[in-house]
């Protein structure tokens, strides 16, 4: 293969690797992405197969031409949706097909290759999960190797080899390998330590095929089961400060009031309004409530606005938002939907508050008819008898308990009514079906009532210490109100039919572990931000005023001025002017500790190259002629190894035995074709520090002075 068909190839594999996470990200469309790597084939083929006839320069201007319809209707588009990413990669994607089916000239490597880094940079901003970082390794690896060929290319045909010559090849395992570590350990600390900004500048839909949907959306439809049952896809993390979670934990997200078409739909904000912070902490109640305990949520991208909060939450703060709304439910939401992972506090109380409203329109939008048909009438009616509100209300509740099976059967009943199928007919059916009958009956019955949506129970993370709120755990009850109980919660649905932990499995601690890792990936890259920075910052200004200390006590000087400024409250006292100050000492000796240190790393970097087996009698060889070069003797690469042979002997006579050796070793590597074994390599390694001593010890005599 020539020179130039090695180069199209390898831009060709950059360029297939490079746009692959983007579907996965919802940044591209899948049948885009079909196509365009269709086409890369068809070049990989073409280059296979040996062709020389490409596009010529008339073909190009035309491609171009027909485009710029296409580019114009995608911008209009997407500057309408406020959404130019899309039309941006398509347009990156087709210069990549146009430039590689064109490639004539070495310069236009470059522009490919500028391109396909505009299209890794967009796969890797518009991804969010951890399988991102197994593309970033092996794009990364892929670019190094590419690079180096692509170089060592350039060199051998300016030298005039020939690429399959010995003298040409070139070993790249060992310089990738450690490329890519390099890469790694320089791109952490960078990582940790840049500035962070509030979002990233990129955003697809999706994380690389993780399903962002809630258990709950802004409509019920009762028409279909639920979907979400076996979903294990993580929701919220909550730490809580004193103690853990109770297994019947509920987290409130929306309330639904309207009723139509078998579907229900969100409450508007009615009497609730918006709650205001400028400092960052919102008050939920209209009183102030002295917390009992507190939580620290983490809240994964929902695709939706709501806010899950326990039912006793009284305060909250961390939101980067200064505005979040309360519907006449009591449910709150945020000002969008977030595209990113949330953390933020919950303060909590001992009992669960419901923060409804009571007025007249609130309790008004809470007894819509609509759906009440005069069997289920007559059946609330019968159900729930006569006597006080509260005890109809407990009568209904008991009776959907205790006579309707949990299932998740019935789906797409349409044409049919399904409450009335689910109260008459099957009797069996999921827990937005029970939740529903009951909101509708109580309202038959002239009882304010409404739907809730929200997640119920937690499964214990022992190896991330936080109690995991998974998708699973979607779930609807029932807000009722009575003038002596006020807004209270009911769950008609059995206890077979709620959300509650899985025991302990194989299966169950694989996925806990996988939760750990995503944990980790979302808590320290994903929301890794400021405060984070600032945390570290002040770590290790600890650890200095620990080792400051630790000096100061090593060196007999125990002054509290020694402590590093910021670490103790009190301030320092001053020395007497009578005592002398033996401040200049620890400090003078944290100053040689850098230095100390650089110097033993220079030390272990020199004996770990020397103790190290060179890779090969040629690189030895090269060493050594690169060293007489520096020392002004005249060698050129284009040096025979017997001419070199006779200017070690003359320079040197003693290494006259150990540069035969290496002259040997370098001509059987270079020139016979075969790969020395390890035993062989030590001894040219031997052979050359045997020359660089001989040449040594040559010039001491040649520079010491001659006896008169």
């Amino acid at each position: 293969m020539t020179n130039a068909r090695e180069k199209r190839r390898l831009l060709g594999l950059l360029a297939l690797i490079a746009p692959l996470p983007l579907p996965l990200n919802d940044a591209l469309e899948w049948w885009f992405l079909l196509v365009y790597v269709l086409a890369i084939a068809y070049f990989l083929q073409r280059v296979e197969r040996g062709e020389e006839r490409w596009l010529s320069n008339r073909s190009l201007n035309v491609l171009g031409l027909l485009y710029v319809p296409v580019l114009i209707v995608e911008m209009s588009r997407a500057l309408a949706i406020g959404e130019v990413l899309d039309p941006l990669l398509h347009l990156i994607l087709f210069l990549l097909v146009v430039k590689l089916f064109s490639l004539r000239h070495e310069r236009e490597k470059w522009h490919i290759l500028v391109a396909v880094f505009f299209v890794f940079a967009a796969s890797m901003a518009s991804s969010s999960h951890i399988g991102i970082a197994l593309f970033l390794i092996v794009f990364v690896s892929l670019a190094t190797y590419v690079l180096a060929r692509l170089a060592h290319l350039y060199v051998v045909a300016g030298l005039g080899l020939d690429r399959q010559a010995p003298s040409a090849a070139l070993s790249l395992r060992r310089p990738l390998a450690m490329g890519v570590v390099m890469v790694v350990l320089v791109a952490v600390p960078v990582f940790a330590m840049l500035p962070r900004f509030g979002d990233p500048f990129i955003f697809g839909e999706g994380t690389l095929g993780a399903q962002r949907i809630a258990g709950f959306s802004d409509e019920v439809d009762l028409s279909q089961t639920s979907a979400i049952r076996g979903n294990r896809t993580v929701v919220m993390r909550l730490s809580f400060d004193r103690g853990r979670a109770p297994d019947d934990l509920r987290l409130k997200a929306a309330t639904y009031s309207r009723y139509r078409d078998k579907a229900w739909h969100r409450t508007g904000l009615d009497d609730g309004g918006r709650v205001i912070s400028r400092s960052g902490r919102f008050r939920l109640l209209r009183r102030e409530v002295t917390p009992t305990n507190g939580v620290e949520v983490f809240l994964q991208p929902l695709g939706s606005a709501s806010l899950p909060l326990p039912l006793t939450a009284t305060a909250l703060e961390g939101l980067p938002f200064q505005t979040i709304a309360r519907d006449g439910g009591g449910a709150f939401s945020l000002a969008r939907r977030p595209r990113e992972a949330l953390r933020f506090q919950v303060e909590l109380g001992d009992r669960p508050i419901i923060q409804a409203g009571t007025s007249e329109q609130a309790l008004g939008s809470a007894l819509d008819v609509e759906g009440v048909t005069d069997r289920i009438r007559e059946l609330a009616a019968q159900v729930m008898g006569d006597g006080d509100e509260e005890d109809r209300i407990d009568r209904l509740e008991r009776y959907l308990l205790e006579n309707h099976a949990y299932s998740l059967e019935l789906v797409n009943r349409t044409g049919t009514q399904p409450l009335e199928r689910f109260l008459f007919d099957e009797k069996r059916g999921h827990c937005e079906l029970f939740a529903s009958s009951m909101v509708i009956m109580l309202r038959a019955q002239g009882i304010p009532a409404r739907l809730v949506g929200g997640f119920l129970g937690v499964e214990h993370n022992t190896l991330e210490g936080y109690d995991v709120v998974r998708q699973d755990n979607a779930h609807t009850w029932v807000e009722a109100y009575s003038d002596q109980r006020g807004w209270q919660a009911y769950d008609p649905t059995p206890p077979e039919g709620r959300p509650s932990a899985s025991p302990w499995s194989l299966r169950l601690a694989a996925a806990q572990f996988y939760d750990a890792v995503i944990f980790r990936w979302d808590r320290y890259v994903l929301s890794y931000g400021s405060a984070d920075q600032a945390g570290i910052f002040e770590r290790v200004r600890e650890v200095l005023g620990g080792l400051w200390q630790a000096l100061a006590s090593l060196l007999g000087d125990d002054e509290p001025a020694l402590v590093a400024p910021g670490l103790e409250d009190a301030a320092p006292e001053v020395a007497p002017a009578s005592q002398p100050t033996t401040r200049s000492r620890p400090v003078l000796w944290l100053l040689l500790l850098p230095l100390l240190a650089s110097v033993l790393a220079v030390v272990a970097v020199v004996w770990v190259r020397r103790r190290q087996v060179p890779v090969s009698a040629r690189r030895i060889y090269r060493r050594l002629r690169d060293r007489l070069r520096q020392a002004g003797q005249p060698v050129t690469d284009a040096m025979a190894p017997r001419s070199f042979l006779r200017l070690v002997t003359e320079q040197a006579p003693a290494a006259a035995g150990a540069a035969q050796t290496l002259v040997n070793l370098y001509l059987q590597e270079s020139f016979g074709e075969r790969t020395l074994d390890a035993a062989e390599r030590r001894t040219a390694h031997r052979a050359f520090d045997e020359i660089t001593d001989a040449l040594r010890q040559a010039k001491r005599q040649r520079r010491a002075p001659r006896p008169v």
